[in-house]
């Protein structure tokens, strides 16, 4: 009889609860890196190029491409603004930072 009773108010706890889902906390906690200046300006393709401290992420022989030391130093500002909504709730959140992208030594 316990056993039942106890199966009976699993089931029932089971159908009544709502969670959030793994998908909705990546969604909220996204963040797209910044890179330096020189990756943004080629939309990012630094793999290939290389000779940028930023390209040693994806393709460690592009620091083949130096010839001298290098200094960076990349200051970023980002903003986001997140919506979203479950069971008829609705959460939005909006950020605005100041944070450091890539900054090395080569």
């Amino acid at each position: 009889m316990k056993k039942a009773l106890l199966i009976i108010c699993s089931t029932i706890s089971y159908v009544a609860s709502f969670a959030q889902e793994p998908a909705d906390a990546l969604k909220f906690s996204w963040y797209v890196p910044g890179g330096s200046a020189r990756t943004k300006a080629v939309g990012g393709a630094m793999g290939s190029l290389g000779g940028d401290l930023t390209a040693t992420f994806v393709n460690p022989a592009g620091l083949a491409f130096y010839r001298t030391g290098d200094f960076i130093f990349t200051p970023l500002y980002q903003f986001q603004k997140t919506k979203s909504t479950y069971n008829n709730t609705q959460a939005s959140e909006k950020t605005c930072r100041f944070n450091w992208g890539t900054t090395g030594f080569v």
